[in-house]
């Protein structure tokens, strides 16, 4: 596992960025896939260090840069 993260899933999304999902039960996407928006990746879990169940849900741009993904998410 990646600093804890237990099972996780990172997906690239160009331009630099990337989003992190952790701590998931398991996954539902490989190493490669190409994944699509609305498309189920994993399940709500507590793997790694986590000790509750919950999403850790991070968005990165480049390699160290974190962004607050409230500006990035459309509420509907």
């Amino acid at each position: 596992t990646s600093q804890g993260y237990g099972k996780h899933v990172r997906i690239h999304h160009g331009l630099g960025y990337t989003t992190l999902y952790a701590h998931c039960k398991d996954l539902a996407v490989e190493l490669d896939d190409v994944v699509e928006r609305g498309q189920v990746i994993g399940y709500l879990g507590r793997t790694g260090r986590a000790t509750g169940n919950h999403v850790h849900y991070e968005l990165q741009l480049g390699t160290d840069l974190a962004l607050d993904p409230m500006e990035y998410v459309q509420l509907q």
